[in-house]
């Protein structure tokens, strides 16, 4: 069955062309929220906010920034960590991505932290928000900029497996139980869902049992952009 948008006229087939049924459910919030909200209309209005690139890339490692602020939340939970500017509309449609997943994001503005964002526009040449790092996931932390449904889904899936590794290994003994508590915790009265870091880092303490031993992680993949070492995994 296939719907039409009332205002361009794009046709989407609402049978789903995914084979899993959650990347079908996300696939019909993008389509919803992309065509029945008119945004179809103004292809040539900016969907990213650009960063400003600084006038002289200088390494983040040997300007002594304070990176504190790019540490993962946890040191095992997997978890994802956008960073966004003001005015930036993909930024609002990944955090509504993410809570549909069943996976807020933790968001966090750059222009509360000068240094991530000489980090970003700097040393790794980002040039677009939302810039998106996904944490305790892969053997290294990885990050995608903008609004690309493929990485969207691809950090997703990967978040997913690493949560059911631990969940198997007893490291987060009910699974279950922290997403229901983990999507009930977005910051309530916000248009956008998303959730602060500090209500991130006590739902993980709550759930996450101690312990150094940890399942193998698994590889970056290609389509994710792989951080410096100055940023932890």
């Amino acid at each position: 069955m296939y719907l039409t948008c009332p205002n361009c006229g794009e046709k989407w087939d609402s049978s789903g062309k995914y084979t899993s049924p959650q990347n079908n459910k996300l696939d019909a919030i993008w389509w919803r929220d992309e065509h029945l909200s008119a945004a179809c209309l103004t292809p040539d209005a900016p969907t990213t906010k650009e960063l400003i690139m600084p006038t002289s890339a200088t390494s983040a490692t040997s300007a002594g920034f304070d990176l504190t602020g790019l540490a993962p939340l946890h040191p095992m939970l997997p978890h994802a960590v956008m960073y966004t500017l003001p005015d930036c509309p993909n930024c609002d449609r990944l955090k509504t991505w993410f809570k549909a997943a069943k996976l807020p994001v933790v968001a966090v503005s750059l222009e509360l932290d000068s240094d991530a964002y000489r980090l970003f526009s700097g040393e790794l040449r980002v040039q677009q928000t939302p810039i998106v790092l996904v944490h305790n996931t892969f053997e290294e932390a990885a990050y995608f900029s903008g609004f690309d449904s493929n990485k969207i889904r691809l950090a997703v899936a990967a978040v997913n497996a690493r949560l059911k590794a631990l969940n198997a290994s007893n490291l987060l003994p009910s699974l279950d139980s922290y997403i229901t508590e983990l999507t009930a915790s977005v910051e309530p009265e916000q248009k956008y869902p998303f959730l602060r870091a500090e209500v991130f880092a006590a739902l993980a303490a709550r759930h996450v049992r101690n312990d150094s031993a940890q399942p193998a992680r698994c590889t970056t993949p290609e389509e994710l952009s792989r951080s410096t070492p100055v940023i932890a995994a």
